[in-house]
């Protein structure tokens, strides 16, 4: 599993940034967009709501899970890397 520190504090743009490590593109070119998957205001305001939680949701031919943490975490990568993005 790789880690990466972000800049990114909204949860929605973690999980962006961390499909994008995964498939190898750009934030911009995550294919399928992310709201074809989850509602990020939604997500945004549950992450921000507790810390003990942890979101799941199916994302392409990958499984996304946000951590009330902050921590995001990707798998299914085609060339298996499992990206981990947190707050550091």
């Amino acid at each position: 599993m790789s880690e990466a520190s972000t800049e990114h504090h909204v949860p929605s743009l973690r999980v962006i940034h961390a499909l994008a490590d995964a498939t190898d593109t750009e934030p911009h070119e995550v294919d399928p967009p992310l709201y074809e998957s989850v509602d990020g205001d939604a997500l945004d305001a549950l992450v921000a709501s507790a810390t003990d939680l942890e979101i799941s949701f199916d994302h392409g031919d990958h499984t996304v899970v946000v951590r009330g943490d902050g921590t995001v975490s990707v798998d299914g990568a085609s060339d298996a890397r499992v990206p981990e993005v947190t707050d550091t």
